[in-house]
């Protein structure tokens, strides 16, 4: 008997993958987001666009140092702390 591919059945996908899947890609955005990922992601912008537009890439990483000393301030990483519970 030769197999073809097109009548051999494909094993059906379960629907609970899919589900597995969101969950964990919820979960990579938030962080990417929220602090430190989204200040760790304007400093690699900011580094990118170094060659080609220095002044503005400069701010970029500058907002990103910023952002990144203030997510590690007491007073605004207790007030993230509800967003991640």
């Amino acid at each position: 008997m030769i197999c073809d591919a097109a009548t051999t059945p494909r094993p059906s996908r379960a629907a609970g993958d899919s589900a597995v899947a969101g969950f964990y890609l919820s979960k990579i955005v938030a962080l990417l987001v929220l602090p430190p990922g989204s200040a760790i992601l304007l400093i690699l912008l900011g580094l990118c666009l170094l060659r080609r537009f220095r002044r503005f890439a400069l701010s970029v990483m500058a907002f990103g140092l910023l952002l990144l000393y203030a997510s590690s301030t007491p007073l605004v990483a207790k007030a993230l702390l509800p967003l991640w519970l």
